[in-house]
């Protein structure tokens, strides 16, 4: 059992950061493991709940999604056309919130790289066009062309353990984030990454596909009419450990491997943001926080157990990874980290770990600033309760003020 704490007043258990074990290579993009699919579940009941029909729901594709506002469209007039012509499904509708100024269009690809084209009648028809999501399908970015006129892109990575989340339950959510950096001089478009999820995909599938999905995003940007040097990475929670571990991994194959590092990290250079929202960035790790909240809220350390359970693979050495516990990161990585945001909720269960990975990033000269805002897990972005309302405002407004900088 690794046990965290914080080196501040009525909060510690043990004080010092483990650099890491570092040197696992045990996944997919760096060598195949055929057998991480074939788990077998039991049908254990959790809540009324069957894991089996739970693995059963679970998407097979991964689902890239973009959110733009209104404004942004009628700014950027080119950018409608490219989106509707390269991603080909369009979502545009009155939705529930009464909010008709977000457009939304969203990519479908497997595993095996194909492109599918939806209808709006949910009838599928086959593509001819098979797309390597890792190769830059409509050519290498020219030196002539000012990428600085295009809109910066913002990429959300949803929480829910690893398990639950998608782009209809994020909805409400991304739209606000559209609308807020749509409309700034600096714009932006939010982008939704949907990965697939737990039990069915565990560890290290999840992380494979953001980095996968990072990757074809930010080779086809220009395609889409977007700046492929500016990119923000905002995620909550299990979005959270998602976020630093796509970066830290791709920081660890640039360090070992040149023509992975080219094929799938050439996008880490291109985040210049992170938002980490109450990030569950060590789940073996016991801090003061999770003890005193253990009978609270919806997240306690039950479901805590449950949801890593989900997520942790069958394969024993994945247990010690650091890039399944980013807060176990080795320093040499970490410390390449961008300029970092981290909300935190003064009544969570994650915010110890979060301020410890604040109190290492500090130690590591990373530009880091932290906020403990009232409230639980999971009210980020909610009218509802102040505190999530305040740390919304707080990360769209860090992301703005970046992008106003000229030397970006």
């Amino acid at each position: 059992m690794l046990m965290y704490g914080l080196k501040r007043d009525n909060v510690g258990l043990v004080v010092e950061h483990n650099i890491g074990y570092g040197g696992l290579t045990g996944w997919n993009i760096l060598k195949p493991l055929n057998s991480i699919n074939s788990v077998e579940y039991h049908g254990i009941k959790i809540n009324n709940t069957e894991l089996d029909q739970l693995k059963d729901r679970t998407n097979e594709n991964i689902i890239v999604s973009f959110y733009a506002s209104k404004n942004l469209l009628n700014t950027y007039p080119h950018l409608l056309k490219k989106l509707k012509q390269t991603v080909k499904y369009n979502i545009n509708e009155d939705d529930s919130d009464g909010n008709s100024n977000i457009s939304c269009f969203s990519s479908i690809y497997h595993k095996e790289s194909i492109i599918k084209v939806i209808e709006e009648s949910d009838v599928e028809r086959s593509s001819d066009t098979k797309v390597e999501p890792f190769k830059l399908k409509y050519g290498e970015l020219s030196d002539n062309i000012d990428t600085s006129l295009f809109p910066s892109i913002v990429v959300l990575i949803h929480g829910g353990g690893f398990v639950l989340g998608d782009r209809f339950t994020y909805d409400i959510l991304l739209k606000r984030h559209a609308n807020v950096l749509g409309d700034s001089p600096n714009s932006s478009i939010v982008v939704f990454i949907e990965y697939r999820k737990s039990p069915k995909w565990k560890f290290p599938i999840p992380l494979e596909d953001i980095i996968i999905s990072m990757a074809w995003l930010h080779s086809n940007a220009l395609e889409f009419g977007l700046n492929p040097n500016k990119i923000a990475l905002i995620g909550d929670s299990a979005g959270g450990n998602l976020v630093v571990s796509s970066l830290t991994s791709c920081f660890d194959i640039q360090q070992k491997n040149q023509e992975k590092s080219i094929k799938f990290c050439k996008w880490v250079d291109s985040v210049k943001y992170i938002g980490l929202i109450y990030p569950a960035i060590c789940q073996k790790c016991v801090t003061n926080s999770k003890l005193q909240t253990v009978k609270l809220g919806f997240l306690n350390w039950n479901a805590m157990a449950w949801f890593e359970k989900q997520y942790q693979s069958s394969y024993i050495e994945d247990h010690f990874d650091w890039r399944s516990q980013p807060l176990l990161t080795p320093s040499n990585i970490l410390k390449k980290l961008p300029i970092t945001n981290i909300v935190l909720i003064n009544k969570d269960i994650l915010q110890d770990e979060g301020y410890l990975l604040y109190e290492i990033l500090k130690k590591l000269k990373v530009l880091v600033s932290v906020r403990i805002f009232e409230g639980f897990h999971g009210i980020y972005g909610s009218y509802l309760f102040k505190g999530g309302n305040e740390a919304f405002i707080w990360i769209n407004e860090g992301i703005k003020s970046l992008w106003s900088k000229k030397y970006l």
